[in-house]
Parts: C-alpha cells; sequence; structure tokens
C-alpha cells in the first residue's frame, strides 16, 4: 500500500475500500467524496492532485459545487438539467398513458408521436405556433393536424402546470389553420333495397375473389346485424353468447363491451343497453345459444374478435363498390354508416328519437345532428279545402 500525505493544510486524502476519498470543511459543513481513484501510485498522484485545486479554490473564495464536482468528474447533485422539448414531450406522453383509455391513447398518439418526430426534426422553433401549423401542414391533411392541434394544447397546459413554461405556448394554434373540410360521412345512409343488396352480396359470395383464401359469407350475419341495430361495430364485434338472453317469451340482448384496435373495454358512452330482438336478429343469434356464454357472436374467419378498422378496406368498399358499378347503390359509404342506416330507418318507421336513441347509445339530439339521413322522397302535404282561393 502506498503512503498518503494525510497532513494537507485543508484539504486531506484517505483510503476506504481501496478507494481514494477526500476530506475537508467548506463553508461550515463537511465534506467527504470518493474520487472514485484506485490507492496505487498514478491514482495517489492525481487524487492529491484534486485536493491542490480543491484547497487553491478555498484559498481564494472561488470554490462552487460546479467546480468542486467537476475536478471529480460528476455532475453536480444539485445541477438542474435543461430538458429539451423533445424529451418534455415523452414525458407529456407517458403521463397521458395514465389518464386516457388504451384505445384513444393508441389511436391519438400514434398519429401525433408521427407529427412530432416531423416536426423535431426540421429547422423550426417549435414553440412557435404559426411555424408548427405551418411546417405541419407541409405533410399532413388539416383533420389529421386538427386532431393533432388538441394534443399540442394539452401537452402546453401539462408545461405550464409542471413549471416548465411560464405560459402555454399552443394556445389558440388551431386559429393558425384553415377550416376544417366537411365530412363526407355525415348522415347519409343506405335505403333499404341497397342494404338487402349488400347483404346479399356477402351472403352469396358474390365478389369474392377467386383465388381468395376467404369468402364474404362468413360476414354476412354481421354486416346485416349492423343494418339492423344500428349499434356501432366495435359493440357487435365484442358480443358473446352470454349477451342474449329471453325475457317473458322474447329474445333480448346485452350491449355493456366495445372491442377497438385490439382492445376490450366499455361501450364508447360508458352506458349498458338492453334491446329487443325482432326476427330477423333472431335469426341471425339463435344457432349461437348451444354455445358456451364466453364465445363470440362475431369472429374473424381465423377466430377472434373482428378487426373491425381493417373490415371496411378489406370487405366493405370492394363489395360495395362492386355493387355501385352494377347500378345496386348510388354511392360507397363505410362500415359505420351501417348505423346511420338503420337509425334512419328506425325513426322513418315511426319509433320516436328518444327510444332510437336509447336503442342506439346517443341522444335526440345526436341522432339528428349526425345520423338521421334527410327522406328525399318525401310526399309533400297538400292544403284541404277550396283550391279555387288558393
Amino acid at each position: 500500500m502506498y503512503s498518503l500525505d494525510k497532513q494537507r493544510q485543508k484539504v486531506t486524502v484517505f483510503e476506504r475500500s481501496s478507494v481514494l476519498w477526500l476530506n475537508f470543511r467548506w463553508e461550515g459543513k463537511r465534506y467527504r467524496l470518493t474520487t472514485g481513484l484506485p490507492n496505487n501510485k498514478e491514482g495517489n498522484k492525481a487524487a492529491l492532485g484534486i485536493a491542490s485545486q480543491i484547497e487553491s479554490d478555498l484559498i481564494f473564495q472561488r470554490l462552487t459545487e460546479e467546480r468542486l464536482y467537476s475536478y471529480l468528474g460528476k455532475e453536480s447533485p444539485n445541477t438542474v438539467k435543461v430538458k429539451s422539448l423533445s424529451e418534455l414531450w415523452d414525458e407529456f406522453v407517458e403521463y397521458q398513458k395514465t389518464q386516457m383509455e388504451e384505445t384513444t391513447f393508441k389511436d391519438s398518439f400514434k398519429t401525433a408521436r408521427n407529427i412530432m418526430t416531423f416536426l423535431l426534426s426540421s429547422e423550426i422553433d417549435m414553440e412557435c405556433k404559426s411555424s408548427v401549423a405551418k411546417k405541419s401542414l407541409e405533410k399532413y391533411a388539416v383533420s389529421t393536424i386538427q386532431r393533432f392541434c388538441n394534443d399540442l394544447i394539452s401537452f402546453g397546459n401539462w408545461l405550464k402546470r409542471s413549471g416548465y413554461r411560464e405560459t402555454n405556448p399552443y394556445e389558440s394554434i388551431k386559429k393558425m389553420l384553415p377550416a376544417l373540410p366537411k365530412s363526407k360521412r355525415a348522415k347519409k345512409a343506405y335505403s333499404e333495397d341497397e342494404a338487402l343488396a349488400i347483404v346479399e352480396a356477402f351472403r352469396n359470395n358474390t365478389f369474392t375473389h377467386a383465388d381468395s383464401r376467404y369468402d364474404d359469407r362468413h360476414y354476412a350475419d354481421f354486416v346485416e346485424f349492423l343494418l339492423l341495430i344500428g349499434c356501432r361495430p366495435s359493440d357487435a364485434a365484442a358480443l358473446t353468447v352470454g349477451d342474449i338472453f329471453q325475457r317473458q317469451g322474447a329474445m333480448y340482448i346485452r350491449i355493456d363491451k366495445a372491442y377497438s384496435k385490439g382492445v376490450l373495454k366499455g361501450t364508447k358512452t360508458g352506458t349498458i343497453r338492453v334491446i329487443k330482438c325482432n326476427e330477423a336478429m333472431e335469426r341471425i343469434l339463435t344457432p349461437h345459444l348451444e354455445r358456451p356464454r364466453e364465445c363470440l357472436i362475431f369472429t374473424a374467419q381465423l377466430g377472434g374478435n373482428i378487426d373491425t378498422h381493417n373490415f371496411t378496406p378489406r370487405y366493405t368498399r370492394r363489395v360495395v363498390e362492386a355493387l355501385v358499378k352494377r347500378g345496386k347503390v348510388r354511392e360507397y359509404l363505410g362500415t359505420y354508416n351501417c348505423r346511420h342506416t338503420a337509425i334512419t330507418r328506425m325513426v322513418r318507421s315511426g319509433i320516436d328519437p328518444s327510444t332510437v336513441g336509447a336503442i342506439c347509445g346517443n341522444s335526440p339530439e345526436t341522432i339528428f345532428e349526425h345520423y338521421l339521413q334527410a327522406n328525399e322522397n318525401a310526399d309533400l302535404p297538400g292544403i284541404e279545402g277550396d283550391s279555387a282561393k288558393w
């Protein structure tokens, strides 16, 4: 073991567990800090050099915590690290995981992450909202940026709450964007003849490719069920045998869950709906009653839940667009518009809006605003009385 020069004026070096340490007093506080150096000739020389630097700083009263720890090749424990916006965004995303529905998080933040990565890699001021809006629109649609801006505003509020910023840098960023195009899906439904043509095309495999491993027939009941009941596709994808029950000689179904983007969760509105089945629904559901309660009513062809987001491009679009070409359907509408179709047919048949809302999981106001298609074939009433007076 090498001998140590222990009696220095203000800083002493000592050994503990074969490692060299420093011992000194500064501003009334005792410091014992490891150098991390081994107790050998080279380590002793280096430790004495560090002690000499600290001693000099103490004599001339220029020692600071940053200088002290820099001699030791360490970062001061009290040093506040300035986090980059990228690091803060990642921290915010982790926080949001605990605050949102799993499917909402997966949907929203997958896109948000992609946009944020694009922006952070560009040479713009990320806290200038006009620059952020302008750059985003170079690559993404207005509707996509609108949703992203909601996340940005939440991010800005989190920065402010967490003490990283005094104000929200993204407040009012939506005012920097052009007007959002009107939704093409709004209030469009299939007619009864069109709905029948779609179901028959699925049931008869009319447009199944000859070399396809899968046929459309497997999904005929699923499509017909959506057109009959008006539930969200994610609700139907989660329906099990245990959700079917009899009451006073009638068949009912209970809708209390949904399957979307690989996640089984509660319904979108958090409500449980009990719906009485009509004859067509009973025809679809009855063959499943002998199966175990946990079995799905509607399945993907290889088993498991139907991926409702993948269903539209793989099946609905192909079948309906083929029917449009044959003149059987006026225009292509997505799978979700089966809901509009059922709701419109219920209202036209005389079921009051409150009951329709209860069946479909929406308020009457939402039914009128977003789902009920205008009746283009309505017969205008005449005016009774002596027509000669008019």
